[in-house]
């Protein structure tokens, strides 16, 4: 989900020229009132760490609580993205994503920083929930 590259959605030349606090806090930023997007940053080892354990366990099953129940989610890591959709939809082979991952690593070498966009695609995660679900990979590959 979204874009595939940091330069189709952020000004790297502008960037490079900062410091890696400084681009963490301009991507922050970026997205803060964004109800369709997250955002975040990982260090390189931590993204190193991320990038080694999907590789070896590519796909979870999470539950969402939701009211009295759950939703419950699958998430598929693919490279430098991970996709999030239901467990029905994935059991149909629904084109359906509900959220996309991306893993901008374009700063990598310059400033050991990996920066992290979530796109909401569907309406049944809140900007809010889409945080927890992408909060909870990160401490689930980290």
């Amino acid at each position: 989900g979204g874009a595939a590259k940091l330069s189709d959605i952020a000004k790297v030349p502008l960037l490079i020229k900062e410091s890696p606090v400084r681009v963490r806090e301009i991507w922050l930023e970026r997205f803060q009132d964004n109800p369709l997007a997250v955002a975040g940053a990982l260090t390189d080892q931590d993204f190193r760490s991320l990038k080694a354990n999907a590789e070896a366990c590519p796909m979870f099953v999470v539950p969402l609580p939701r009211g009295e129940g759950y939703a419950n989610l699958v998430w598929q890591a693919q490279g430098n993205r991970v996709l999030f959709k239901t467990l029905e939809g994935f059991q149909q082979n629904s084109p359906v994503i509900d959220l996309g991952v991306n893993f901008f690593t374009e700063l990598l070498m310059s400033h050991q920083l990996v920066l992290l966009r979530g796109e909401i695609k569907s309406n049944l995660l809140s900007k809010d929930e889409a945080a927890k679900m992408v909060r909870f990979m990160r401490e689930a590959y980290c």
